[in-house]
């Protein structure tokens, strides 16, 4: 969200919660190691999920559906995740410094393991197609359009 949307969603002091995320991430290090040897792929979040996750697809030569619905979000956005704004946010925007990975699905019995040892949510939001590109589907099974895929640190 941007600071001129400041009052029109938030009070101040939920908007300080989320500038805290902002400026003072919580990088899942301790997670990155730990599925080490369990995911086959993982890339940090920082450049918007649809570009960071695209990269992987991209450099893997296969594709995903992502369902947007599964996508965690803090409270006080989930009754906004369907305005354009806040969609386009959750898949393009950046700085989430979270981590995104694929691993086998017999492997869920021991991530969900990793996850509570850890104390650190994980959420299964999609799972990888043979058909290259990434897709974001909403709840009724149709492909969402989104603006544009994440932060690009070359665009002129």
């Amino acid at each position: 969200l941007y600071k001129e949307h400041k009052d029109t969603f938030f009070c101040n002091n939920t908007w300080s919660r989320f500038e805290q995320f902002l400026d003072t991430p919580t990088p899942r290090v301790d997670l990155g190691q730990a599925i080490s040897g369990v995911a086959t792929s993982a890339i940090d979040v920082s450049d918007g999920l649809s570009q960071d996750i695209g990269h992987v697809l991209r450099l893997s030569g296969v594709g995903a559906d992502i369902e947007y619905s599964q996508i965690p979000c803090e409270i006080e956005l989930e009754q906004f995740r369907n305005e354009i704004k806040i969609r386009n946010l959750m898949l393009s925007g950046g700085d989430d410094y979270e981590i995104a990975f694929t691993a086998p699905v017999n492997e869920s019995e021991r991530i969900l393991e990793i996850s509570q040892s850890l104390d650190t949510r994980c959420t299964k939001i999609g799972k990888i197609t043979t058909r290259k590109g990434l897709r974001f589907i909403d709840g009724d099974g149709e492909g969402l359009v989104i603006r544009r895929d994440g932060f690009e640190h070359f665009r002129i």
